[in-house]
This record gives C-alpha cells, sequence and structure tokens, in this order.
C-alpha cells in the first residue's frame, strides 16, 4: 500500500510539475547500482509512460534518449563478455532489454502532447526507430512503439501540412 501511494505522488508531481523536475530528484541515470546491478529506480520507467504530459519531445531526447544508449551499452558489454554456459548472464542481457524496451515505449506518451515545432522532433525519433528495424533481421518489439507514435503524432498535428510532414 505504501509503494502505490508514492507511486501516486510521485505521478501527480510529474504531471504537475513536469518530467524534467521529478527527474532532477530522482535521475534515472542512476538507474545502475553497485556492480551495474539494476537500482530501485526502475520503478520509475512505467510511471513515466503513463503520467507524463505536456512534456516537450527535447525532454525525451535529453533525459531518455541517454538512458537508452546506457543500457545498450551495457548489454552490449555482457554479450560480449557472456558465455554459452552463463545463464546468469543471459537472464541480465534479457532484463535490461526489456528495461530498453520499457524507456523507449514510453516515447508515445510524448507523441500525445507535442506542441508546434515539437511534431518534427518526435517524428524524426520515431522514424530513425524505423529505419534501425529495417537494418535488424528480428523484431525488437519497437515496431508497436513507433506506429503507436507516428498514430499520435498524426492525430496531434493541427494542420495536414504537419501530419503529411509526419508520415
Amino acid at each position: 500500500r505504501l509503494k502505490s501511494s508514492i507511486e501516486g505522488l510521485t505521478g501527480q508531481v510529474m504531471r504537475s510539475c513536469g518530467l524534467a523536475r521529478v527527474l532532477s530528484v530522482l535521475p534515472l541515470s542512476r538507474v545502475f547500482g553497485e556492480g551495474d546491478e539494476l537500482s530501485n529506480r526502475t520503478w520509475l520507467v512505467p510511471l513515466i509512460r503513463s503520467c507524463v504530459q505536456d512534456s516537450s519531445p527535447q525532454d525525451f531526447t535529453d533525459l531518455l534518449l541517454p538512458l537508452i544508449g546506457l543500457i545498450t551499452s551495457k548489454m552490449d558489454a555482457l554479450q560480449t563478455g557472456m558465455d554459452t554456459d552463463t545463464g546468469a548472464l543471459s537472464v541480465a542481457v534479457a532484463s535490461l532489454g526489456t528495461l530498453r524496451y520499457q524507456v523507449w515505449s514510453c516515447l508515445p506518451s510524448f507523441a500525445k502532447s507535442c506542441q508546434k515545432g515539437g511534431i518534427d522532433r518526435v517524428s524524426t525519433v520515431t522514424w530513425g526507430i524505423i529505419l534501425d528495424l529495417l537494418d535488424q533481421e528480428q523484431g525488437t518489439g519497437l515496431e508497436a512503439v513507433a506506429l503507436s507514435t507516428l498514430r499520435n503524432l498524426t492525430t496531434t498535428a493541427r494542420e495536414p501540412e504537419e501530419a503529411r510532414r509526419v508520415l
């Protein structure tokens, strides 16, 4: 019960004060604790997805894209040092993959509240995801994130020309 109360309060603060202010107090860059283990800050990621509103796309690129890069580099480092007999490392890589997907899944929420000029920025990031997916042999689950983001961008667009630029 205490945990849900804290999550609810943090969500309300995020809605009223903005994502940047919350992450200045509870930085996600500290998502890794001692020894590269995931810390207890990962609970913020689903909360961001559900509570972010009136946040700029710049917040996503400034606050969440670096976290995605950090997670990806940790995954790559683990995969290069991984033996085929080490199950613990493969679990760690899978956990990091899930966390990375959760961070990416925040992008459609940012697309819902784009103001003029922000649509182009989110559109650029989204098309970058799509182009990266085309280079990969297997889907990473980001297809749904990209399509949901594009849908939110086109419905957020205030002018038909703005929606055409997204697509």
